[in-house]
């Protein structure tokens, strides 16, 4: 096995209505259901918007990495991820999308 940079465990209790935290304290969130699910979900994140946030800086940082290789690291990239929950008719239950909108000011379609 890969010795791994960094490894992190986040813990969840309660699940959509809970909390995740990590073992090590640095981390908590409570979490509610959205009210477009029904729930009372107001200031509370929920699991799609953690996972829209971790995957639009670990996608931003990597796209920081590329440009500054290519000595464009002065460029500031914006990446905006959209999280879908979507009803999985083949079996009742959901799927989880996302999409992606990268904006990369000062630099031209075709060098992005």
């Amino acid at each position: 096995m890969v010795k791994p940079l960094y490894e992190t465990t986040v813990i969840s209790n309660g699940g959509r209505d809970g909390k995740v935290f990590s073992e090590d304290n640095t981390f908590y969130q409570d979490l509610a259901v959205p009210k477009e699910m029904g729930g009372n979900g107001v200031t509370e994140s929920n699991p799609e918007q953690l996972f829209a946030a971790g995957y639009s800086s670990c996608f931003n940082n990597a796209l920081m990495h590329i440009l500054k290789q290519s000595g464009k690291g002065e460029i500031e990239p914006e990446v905006k991820v959209t999280a879908y929950l979507l009803p999985d008719k083949s079996d009742g239950g959901v799927k989880l999308s996302a999409s992606l909108a990268v904006t990369l000011t000062d630099l031209s379609k075709e060098e992005a």
